[in-house]
């Protein structure tokens, strides 16, 4: 092999030594993603879908005038700070979250904090006569997603 044919083998080494390290690093990038989306998928999406459908039931129970099972949704935290009386007085006291006919989910978000994960779920509802803008917390108890608070702006 002469001189010339070994300088022109180095560089396609070098070529294709470097080629193979940027598929392998393009290679470990996609399938970085691929393993951030299954995650996404399989663990974050259905956390957000059973919070979302927890405030629904909640709030529908409500509108229904099923207040005793509204107020068997909320977290324990809930009832030790508000009894039923006293929760069917607040709901008496927005008559639109009786007679919405629109009902808009504004928000919903979910954190972590040392004393567990809470959700945050958003609500314009809109009636005939008024409407009315509330926010719901909660917490999972015993792998459930429960209403810890219930506030009017």
């Amino acid at each position: 092999m002469s001189s010339a044919e070994k300088s022109s083998a180095f560089p396609i080494k070098i070529l294709l030594l470097v080629l193979g390290i940027v598929g392998v690093v393009v290679l470990m990038i996609v399938l970085g993603c691929g393993g951030l989306i299954y995650l996404v998928w399989t663990k974050v999406v259905p956390e957000f879908q059973s919070l979302q459908t927890s405030a629904d039931a909640f709030v529908q129970d409500i509108r229904n005038g099923q207040l005793p099972s509204a107020y068997g949704r909320t977290s324990t935290g809930f009832q030790a700070r508000q009894s039923f009386p006293q929760f069917q007085a607040l709901v008496t006291q927005y008559p639109a979250l009786r007679t919405y006919t629109s009902l808009t989910n504004a928000g919903i978000h979910i954190s972590s904090t040392p004393g567990g994960t809470r959700g945050t779920v958003r609500y314009t509802a809109i009636g005939p006569n008024n409407s009315l803008s509330f926010t719901l917390i909660l917490v999972q108890q015993n792998g459930q997603w429960r209403v810890d608070s219930f506030t009017v702006p």
